[in-house]
């Protein structure tokens, strides 16, 4: 994937650039003073990256795709002031468990058990797409900045997680038993409701493959305490994955599936 600035781009932006391409196994390509549209038909390329005012932006046929920390911030918030989040309550998280997020996507979910595990805790990302991995990465270390405008309890959940770029059931794969408490899923759903087309940029450069039976095993081998994966409500992958108890609001479109750990000692 090509890699570029904007028009108006600064030295370092340039650096960001290479940077990012090299990240992604990309080629930065200067931008020369040609219009987005001019430089997609001379290097015939309808998805790349450019630099805008330090932050990496994606674009792919007409449409942008970039890092932003969306209703994470707003969940946050929530949690902060009623103390309930149903993603934490299935996950059952307390201050200072370990947490394997397989599918780290732009970290909304994760951020959100980095703050309910807090400093103590740990938080790991895997994200197997390159391109959403380097802006997750990105995204995370601009949020926890000082010159953040974020919530001081998002630059706090920024700071606890760690993002890596692979794919998960390879990284499961290697992890000694027992690793995490929690090891969580939220694979891209089988059928996206219209409400979900805001997405849609992600859904393009995400794993859409289905979560395997394997991966769950890798997963029950690795937890200390759950497997969690997250569907829409009354998802068939639930019962395909073997999973019978659930977590979530009881009217709400999005479901938590649980695998307790003790059940296969």
């Amino acid at each position: 994937m090509i890699v570029t600035t904007s028009l108006s781009s600064m030295p370092e932006d340039v650096s960001s650039a290479c940077r990012f391409a090299n990240e992604i196994a990309g080629n930065y390509v200067p931008r020369e003073g040609a219009s987005l549209v001019e430089f997609q038909q001379k290097y015939n390329v309808t998805r790349f990256v450019v630099i805008e005012k330090g932050q990496p932006v994606v674009y792919q046929d007409k449409e942008r795709f970039f890092f932003h920390r969306g209703m994470a911030e707003l969940r946050l918030l929530n949690f902060v002031r009623s103390g309930h989040d149903p993603m934490v309550a299935a996950m059952g998280l307390e201050t200072g468990m370990t947490v394997l997020d397989c599918t780290l996507g732009l970290a909304a979910d994760a951020l959100v058990a980095a703050f309910a595990v807090g400093v103590s805790g740990r938080v790991l990302g895997v994200e197997t797409s390159p391109v959403v991995a380097s802006l997750t990465r990105w995204g995370l270390t601009e949020l926890s900045s000082d010159r953040s405008d974020a919530r001081p309890v998002t630059k706090q959940a920024a700071r606890c997680i760690e993002a890596i770029r692979a794919d998960h059931l390879e990284y499961l794969t290697g992890l000694a038993d027992r690793a995490f408490d929690v090891v969580y899923f939220d694979p891209m759903f089988r059928r996206p409701k219209q409400a979900s087309a805001g997405i849609q940029p992600l859904r393009n450069f995400a794993d859409s493959r289905a979560l395997t039976i394997e991966a769950i095993r890798q997963a029950m081998r690795v937890a200390r305490r759950r497997v969690v994966v997250k569907e829409a409500h009354g998802s068939g992958e639930f019962s395909r994955l073997g999973m019978q108890q659930f977590g979530g609001g009881r009217y709400s479109p999005i479901q938590y599936g649980i695998l307790y750990r003790e059940e296969t000692s």
